[in-house]
């Protein structure tokens, strides 16, 4: 860091300087205190997340390496505040968005406008690759299944970072709702889990519904507290009268 003025935070980042103006974080902050880890993660995403810092810029060999990232639309708004450059993103359904990432290891760099123009891809050559990509993408532990029947839960939590961003891959879910009476039930409440889960025993349904949404207020990388379904094949919101 190199020092703040005001409500200005002045940073270096991959070798720039970049000036934040921290207004909008702080009045976030005030309306929400208990926030302060999800106000300082999207504070950190929005900086640091912006600049990535890799030699390699042929299109050909990044679109071999870009993958999606779920993330809340709220993030745009943050995008906006700063005025970055906007990134690249696919409305999903919800409160959720795709973005795009090129993972770098420790930490991934988001896809922004600037990036598509001097590539000159489109966006849904992004969302074609990246798919792809994720199918081909190994991760460690597979997804564990538990319990059977109405009780049965089906969890991703590997923690690779995609893990709740495969809820893009309709086919991991295929079998699980195959062997579950009722709707089967996903949801997101993080970005390193996701939870399957059937809605015909109410208690059950009650007590996953409650911890998600917990989750989603209080746990680090925050995404969402809705839950979801695949219809006809298509992801969308579920609906108490499913």
């Amino acid at each position: 860091m190199i020092g703040v003025s005001d409500l200005t935070l002045h940073l270096r980042v991959a070798g720039r300087e970049v000036s934040s103006d921290l207004q909008s974080f702080y009045a976030l902050y005030r309306s929400a205190p208990e926030q302060l880890r999800a106000v300082w993660q999207a504070l950190d995403e929005v900086l640091t997340e912006q600049y990535p810092d890799r030699t390699e810029d042929d299109p050909g060999v990044l679109l071999g390496r870009v993958l999606p990232m779920l993330k809340p639309m709220s993030l745009l708004n943050e995008v906006r505040s700063q005025d970055l450059p906007m990134l690249v993103y696919r409305p999903l359904v919800g409160e959720l968005m795709v973005t795009y990432v090129i993972d770098e290891g420790q930490r991934v760099a988001y896809l922004n406008e600037e990036h598509l123009q001097r590539w000159r891809v489109s966006e849904t050559t992004l969302w074609a690759h990246s798919i792809t990509n994720l199918r081909r993408k190994p991760w460690q532990p597979e997804p564990g299944m538990i319990g059977k029947g109405t009780a049965a839960l089906l969890i991703f939590s590997g923690g690779d970072g995609y893990d709740a961003t495969r809820l893009l891959l309709p086919e991991l879910f295929t079998a699980f709702a195959a062997q579950i009476p009722g709707t089967m039930v996903l949801a997101v409440p993080t970005r390193d889990f996701l939870i399957a889960f059937s809605d015909a025993d109410a208690r059950i349904f009650m007590q996953v519904r409650t911890q998600v949404e917990t989750d989603a207020r209080a746990q680090e990388h925050p995404l969402s507290g809705q839950l979801f379904t695949y219809r006809n094949g298509r992801l969308a919101l579920y609906t108490d009268n499913e």
